[in-house]
Order: C-alpha cells, then structure tokens, then sequence
C-alpha cells in the first residue's frame, strides 16, 4: 500500500512515484489517502491527477483507501466538493472505495457526484468551485450527455454526436472560469476581465489539444478511466509567504523575485503576490508518445533515451509540426502550444509542463518567446529541480498536464 499524506506538493509527489515504481508488481497495490488532502502550491492539483492515473494504469492497482474510520456522507460530501473526492472517485471507482474500516463508500460517492454531475450539467460552475479553485472536467469512458459538457462540447441532435465547440464559444469558459475563481476578489476579477481574450485563446489551445491526442490511447485504444479538463485556481498571498507556495522551487521563487522587482505595486499591495493558475491535463499516452507513435510502436518510452524524449517535445512545440491529420487530410498545426506560448509570453507568465519522464518549464519573464522565429532556442525548456536545458529522467507519469500562471501585473 502506497500512503499519501495530506499536503501535496511536487516533492511529495515526486516521492510517491518512487515509491511506485519500488513496489513489487506481483502485489496488489492500494492507494490510501486522507480526507482533507491540501494542494497550497502551482500545478500541486492537476500533478496529483496524473498520479492517480499513473498509479491506476499498473497491472496490480487495487483500491483506494480513506484514512478514516466510520466515514459518513458528510464526510464524502466535502471532499467531493474540494474536487479530491470527485476524481479519485472517478478513477478508482472500478476497484473500490473504502474507509479504514473496510466499509463500501461508493454509495456516499454516487450520492455526493450526481449533485456535483448536476451543478456542471446545468452550468452552474460558481456554485461547483471552491475555495477560489474551479474544475471543468470532461469525462471520456462515459456516455456522453453524462460527461460531456456544454462549455467545451456542441451536442448536434439530428446526429446525436458531440463536437468541439469553436473557440468563439470559449469566451463563456473563460467567463466562468474568472467569476468563480475571484468572486471574492473585486479587483482581481476586474484585472482579469481585462485579458478575458488572451485567456480565452490559452483554453481553447490547450483543450483542444486534449481533444485531438488524449481522448484515446497513442495506439487507438480507449482509455478507461479516461479524464481530461481544466482547473483553475487563484493565489493571493504575502510575498513573505512566497515560499509556502513554491515547494522551495528555484524557478518560482525566481519567477516571482522578478515579478515582485518589476511591479511593486501590485493591485492588492505592495507586499502580495498575486496569479491565476491555468492548468489543463489528460489522462492520455503523452505528448511524445502520440508525436513520435509510429517510432514507438512496439517499444516502451523507456526504450528511448531521455535526451531523444526532450528532443522530440521541444519538436512537438513548433509550429505546423504535426502528428494530426485535419481537415481533409491537411496538416493541421503541431500539439497546439505555439499560440500558448505567445500569449503567455506577452502576459509575463510562467509554464510548466509534466509529461511522460520529463518536467520542465519556462519563465518568460527570463525567456521571453519570439513570434517569428521556429528556431528550437525559441521553443527552449528547462528542468524543473536542475533549470538546466539537459534533460534529466524522471519516472515516467501517465497523461499530460500544463500549467501556467498568468500574473497580475501593474493594473491601473
């Protein structure tokens, strides 16, 4: 059994995926958990999802375990309101949820999703956000009138098929995502509101991307449990506490000594630090996995040398590379980060991207991004523990996840 404490941040995780790939495979391997799980720091949430999914895709997953005894509705109920509940749920519901006591709490689980379900199912998404944090999920190994929601999806009933919705029809995500993650926060809200169009792009970029490669497995394959969206969070602290939410991550805390030099008067003080978390993950195969799919059939990424796998990402970036056929067979754009990157750039913000054994970001404060140029200078990563443009191996994660921050920067 694998235990995760309740403070989850990357070198936690990091950790566990030691611990992962050291259990023996002939054992049946639970996952226990407790109910107040705490995601203070970047990327923490959407990490801990690619774990779960890495953890779930061995042969020998079993259950997961809630470190509590005589566990009640109630107790369900809330961590299925923070998200936590909602996604381990979702990817372990197969194999079983149980308390310390060993009792079945997929009957709480069924309960407290269908209200959640129905909340995201009628829109409601400032009522299903919490804390300043929204999800926006879409789940593919369901039907989908149940997983399939309208913020992302366009229901055509003469066909009864789900199409992605054009990214015209992104500005009500974008919207949403802004009203609920400061609905407490007037003047962020107003700051926000101000690039709602920069923020619009990024979404609809990075989901379709998960449209594209993720819905399926690099080989075809349906992927069950398969769960892709975006959530987002906004973080508002004293730049005194900058450390509690950088896991002491050298990249960050440069990251926003830089913010903090260049804009001392920052919208809520001089003396906080103020951003908006965008993160978008899947559960699929992985960008280099679905890039390089036809190298790759029949052999593992581990098969491949780590140098090669940054190689082939930083490829996968460029514009109009491409594993995609679109319309009419016509090369449709590379895995769709190229305009990503402009908009981040051009917003001062901050990327980090979790994929198959690499971690790596990008400060463009420090780096900014060049439009014309498609050189692999311009589309550079660096190592998330060495910020070094050498790959370092990583033990590899199931799906993708990208997150950047968008800061708020000198509002008049």
């Amino acid at each position: 059994m694998i235990s995760i404490k309740d403070t989850i941040n990357i070198s936690a995780l990091n950790h566990l995926y030691s611990e992962l790939d050291q259990q023996n495979a002939a054992s049946r391997l639970d996952l226990s958990m407790g109910l107040n799980l705490k995601f203070n720091t970047f990327s923490a949430f959407v990490c801990f999802i690619q774990f779960i999914f890495t953890w779930k895709r061995k042969a020998n997953a079993g259950s997961i375990i809630l470190q509590k005894r005589a566990v009640t509705y109630l107790d369900v109920e809330k961590t299925v309101r923070e998200h936590t509940g909602f996604v381990i749920s979702v990817v372990g519901w197969k194999n079983g949820i149980f308390d310390a006591d060993g009792n079945d709490l997929k009957p709480h689980f069924k309960k407290a999703n269908a209200i959640l379900l129905k909340l995201f199912q009628e829109s409601k998404w400032t009522k299903s956000s919490y804390r300043a944090a929204v999800l926006f999920p879409a789940i593919d190994h369901v039907p989908p009138e149940q997983g399939l929601f309208d913020l992302f999806y366009i229901h055509s009933r003469s066909t009864n098929t789900y199409n992605l919705a054009p990214e015209s029809a992104y500005e009500l995500l974008t919207l949403n995502l802004i009203e609920s993650t400061t609905e407490n926060n007037e003047a962020l809200k107003v700051y926000y509101s101000k690039i709602a169009g920069e923020l619009k792009g990024v979404l609809f970029e990075l989901f379709e991307n998960t449209h594209k490669f993720a819905r399926k497995s690099s080989s075809g394959d349906s992927l069950t449990p398969g769960l892709r969206g975006v959530y987002s969070k906004l973080f508002n602290f004293e730049y005194k506490r900058l450390r509690n939410f950088t896991d002491n991550s050298p990249a960050l805390e440069r990251y926003f000594s830089e913010i903090h030099l260049r804009n001392p008067e920052s919208i809520t003080g001089f003396r906080n630090v103020s951003f908006l978390e965008i993160s978008v993950f899947d559960s699929g195969s992985g960008i280099v996995r679905v890039y390089k799919k036809k190298e790759l059939i029949g052999k593992s990424i581990d098969d491949i040398p780590i140098g090669d796998e940054f190689t082939y990402l930083i490829e996968a970036l460029k514009k109009n590379n491409t594993s995609h056929k679109g319309i009419l067979g016509k090369e449709s754009r590379g895995v769709g980060l190229y305009r990503m990157m402009e908009i981040v750039s051009k917003a001062n913000g901050f990327l980090r991207i979790r994929t198959g054994r690499l971690d790596l970001f990008r400060n463009f404060l420090s780096v900014p991004f060049y439009e014309p140029r498609n050189d692999t200078f311009n589309y550079s990563l660096f190592n998330w523990d060495s910020q070094s443009v050498i790959a370092t191996q990583l033990q590899d994660v199931s799906g993708t996840s990208i997150s950047i921050i968008m800061p708020c920067i000198n509002p008049r």
